[in-house]
């Protein structure tokens, strides 16, 4: 079979099943709606005991169907059977052209059909409308076990009945019926079960995303908040780091001070004005000792040393009345060394103030 050959082996036998519920009229079904399943699979869809009206409902626009239904006229003796080839208004002109050749086909297998009509709106089908379409159909030949049954009374009169009602039991039928019956509980309960196991696993499909995704964000925050965490860990530990530093800097810088106050406190203004006439005079003579190693030689000499010993040794007995106020030692820091006084660190040791050269200390000291 190709491709887009008509399939009617896959679901056969309810296909025949519904056939003969609506040709031979033993069920309560006057009509039976068929589609496709796939491509070229026909199938069942619906079934129904409305007559013309209710199969028009089951048509839709965007499909290609066929409807057998049974339709009963007072005028014949026996129902029209009509095969109904719906096109729908919105269906492809691709799928138009695929299943143009499936025609002939579903006429071989609804043979027992008295018409084939054809129709794309709704309003095309009623009961109406079909009746006027068999009217122009040549009614069909009896069977001959047909023409022997006794025709009803037309006049409206009730039929006399002669004899029994006993009709003999047909074990074929019977068997055929109980089978077909057996069969459509059966597709019913198989159709249920399967829509409750989709239903199933859809719900536990949609339950495991669920708890993947729950996990993925307990994930995702559990990480968020370590983040957060470890960045406030490492503020605070830089915030100590520095509150440290500060109070190291302030202790030293108070530890600075006093140690500075106490050596500028330790001299007298008159050691001071001496010291101070000394530098003047040797500045413009000796050009070897510059203003940071006077002013080395001078803080030793403030501290309480001897001035002679920074001069060389050579003013031995210079003894400094170590009293003086803090006012004239920042009068001859500031005045002696533009760069200030060298930082003093914790428990400074006394600078020792380089040995000046020999041939400049008779200069110096010849000034005195």
């Amino acid at each position: 079979m190709g491709s887009s050959a008509l399939d009617v082996d896959k679901h056969r036998l309810a296909l025949l099943a519904a056939k003969s519920d609506v040709v031979n009229g033993r069920a309560a079904a006057s009509w039976a709606l068929f589609a496709y399943e796939k491509a070229n699979e026909l199938k069942l869809l619906d079934s129904g005991g409305g007559g013309p009206d209710e199969l028009a409902k089951r048509f839709q626009s965007g499909h290609i169907m066929y409807g057998l239904c049974r339709l009963s006229e007072p005028t014949a003796g026996v129902p029209r059977i009509i095969l109904i080839h719906w096109v729908g208004e919105k269906v492809l002109d691709s799928r138009r052209e695929a299943c143009a050749g499936h025609l002939p086909a579903i006429q071989a297998f609804f043979k027992e059909a008295h018409l084939v009509l054809k129709a794309s709106r709704v309003e095309e089908v009623n009961q109406e409308r079909l009746s006027c379409r068999l009217s122009l159909v040549a009614p069909p030949e009896q069977s001959p076990q047909e023409a022997a049954l006794p025709k009803k009374d037309l006049s409206g009169e009730p039929e006399e009945l002669v004899g029994t009602n006993y009709q003999k039991t047909n074990p074929v039928l019977e068997i055929l019926h109980t089978k077909r019956s057996s069969f459509w509980a059966q597709a019913e309960r198989e159709e249920e079960e399967r829509r409750q196991e989709e239903k199933r696993r859809a719900q536990e499909e949609r339950r495991h995303w669920e708890r993947l995704r729950m996990e993925d964000e307990r994930r995702e925050a559990a990480e968020r908040e370590r983040r957060v965490q470890e960045k406030e860990r490492l503020i605070q530990e830089h915030r100590k780091q520095q509150a440290q530093r500060e109070a190291e800097e302030h202790q030293w810088e108070e530890a600075r001070r006093r140690e500075q106050a106490r050596a500028l406190a330790g001299t007298s203004p008159q050691s001071w004005a001496s010291e101070a006439a000394l530098v003047r005079r040797r500045q413009p003579e000796g050009g070897g000792m510059g203003g940071c190693a006077v002013n080395e030689a001078l803080a030793w000499g403030s501290g309480g040393g001897r001035v002679g010993d920074t001069l060389g040794g050579s003013m031995e007995g210079a003894q400094v009345e170590p009293q003086c106020g803090p006012e004239w030692g920042a009068f001859w820091l500031e005045g002696c060394c533009e760069s200030g006084p060298p930082p003093l660190q914790h428990n400074p040791q006394p600078p020792k103030a380089p040995p000046l050269p020999r041939q400049k200390q008779s200069h110096c000291l010849s000034g005195i």
